[in-house]
């Protein structure tokens, strides 16, 4: 079950709920971490989980790892092809607690234009703020569509667009102003599988 996909330099990053896959675009190989690998024990060290839903390559040349039970922040290396671990900062400490106790499973990552890192889950949306270490939430009771967030664009005037299973969420990040359509507004009525 494939669940997201990144471009990383001459490689395609394949999220699935095994762990990831490298896909090698120059030897055409597929290369798998998993979270737990009995060829290799310190594999285990790569994820918060092996359900991974999402990842992005942050400003800092990170990639930020989503997964049904935290979060991992890695870096490839372009020699070895290996990842590199990165330990969780303080910015990081209060979203992991929202994740790992309140079950807050990641569905999306966006890092927007000013840096900001925001996470679509199951539960909300949440705001990250790594240099002032704030965080913030929203759910429906906020003016979401819906509580499960699976996507999250940014627009050309810095909008964010959040797609749920109830319909669509456009957030202006600086005001926080949450607006929705649903069929009330003319998109189709969605029809749960």
């Amino acid at each position: 079950n494939v669940t997201d996909l990144l471009r990383l330099e001459n490689n395609i990053v394949i999220c699935t709920i095994p762990g990831l896959v490298i896909y090698n675009r120059e030897n055409q190989k597929l290369k798998g971490f998993w979270q737990y690998n009995l060829e290799n024990q310190r594999i285990k060290q790569y994820l918060a989980d092996q359900w991974v839903t999402s990842l992005n390559i942050l400003r800092s040349k990170e990639i930020c790892v989503g997964t049904n039970k935290g979060l991992s922040r890695l870096v490839l290396n372009g020699t070895t092809g290996e990842f590199l671990i990165h330990p969780l900062t303080d910015a990081f400490t209060d979203i992991q607690k929202l994740i790992t106790l309140d079950n807050w499973e990641i569905n999306k990552i966006h890092e927007d234009r000013a840096g900001i890192l925001w996470f679509g889950t199951t539960k909300g949306l949440i705001r990250l703020d790594t240099s002032s270490v704030s965080m913030s939430k929203w759910t429906q009771e906020d003016g979401l569509c819906n509580n499960n967030v699976l996507s999250i664009e940014e627009d050309n005037h810095g909008y964010l667009w959040l797609s749920g299973t109830d319909g669509l969420s456009m957030m202006d990040p600086a005001t926080y102003v949450i607006k929705t359509f649903n069929e009330s507004n003319g998109l189709p009525k969605v029809k749960h599988w």
